[in-house]
């Protein structure tokens, strides 16, 4: 089943512009919900505020939503999902984990860093990311050292496909050559953004 991002995403495409009452009373879903997808989706830069209607009465005007442009003209968070659905259901349960993890290995499209400093690898490593728009950081901590991410490329499709959160874990394991293990996600910060962390397992090659 589509996840609500996706089902507001090919409304706006057929209606081009909408209210967030309009799409909740389409799909089904609470205003308070679809408002919260919304703001995921601007972030995202999939959705933008396309203007105002004024109030059929008294109160505040209506804000008006539509696709961005360079999402307007295709299909791409559904053919990616239909897409890895289909890679991840052709593969027999015991080797999916396996299966995403050369996923990684073609996504990190790079040799395995072989420089023996763990800093090193890891800044390395979040240039990389960024570039995927991950929009990542680390930070040192006493007991081991932690990846940020503060977007996930894939939000659009992340509910129908939660198996994308192992998808990154191995991603960042490929990058800096050192298993990690996924502490928060989709967590929120004092200042509301979502992110995600990952904290490094074992330091044998730290340095």
């Amino acid at each position: 089943m589509e996840s609500t991002r996706l089902q507001i995403i090919e409304y706006l495409r057929e209606k081009e512009i909408a209210s967030a009452i309009e799409i909740s009373n389409a799909l089904s879903v609470t205003a308070a919900d679809i408002r919260h997808h919304l703001s995921i989706l601007k972030k995202e830069g999939v959705v933008r505020t396309a203007g105002q209607r004024p109030p059929s009465g008294r109160g505040r005007p209506v804000h008006l939503f539509s696709l961005t442009e360079r999402v307007q003209r295709n299909n791409l968070g559904v053919l990616a999902s239909a897409l890895l659905e289909e890679f991840i259901n052709t593969q027999p349960p015991t080797e999916r984990g396996a299966a995403l993890e050369k996923l990684a290995n073609r996504l990190a499209n790079t040799p395995i860093d072989q420089v023996s400093n763990l800093p090193k690898r890891l800044f390395r490593a979040v240039a990389y990311l960024n570039e995927l728009n991950y929009q990542a950081r680390w930070e040192a901590h006493a007991i081991a050292p932690q990846v940020i991410l503060g977007h996930c490329p894939y939000a659009a499709i992340l509910p129908d496909h939660p198996e994308l959160c192992l998808l990154d874990a191995k991603l960042i394991e490929r990058l800096i050559d050192t298993p990690v293990k996924q502490i928060d996600k989709l967590n929120r910060d004092a200042s509301g953004m979502i992110f995600c962390t990952f904290m490094v397992e074992n330091q044998s090659k730290a340095g």
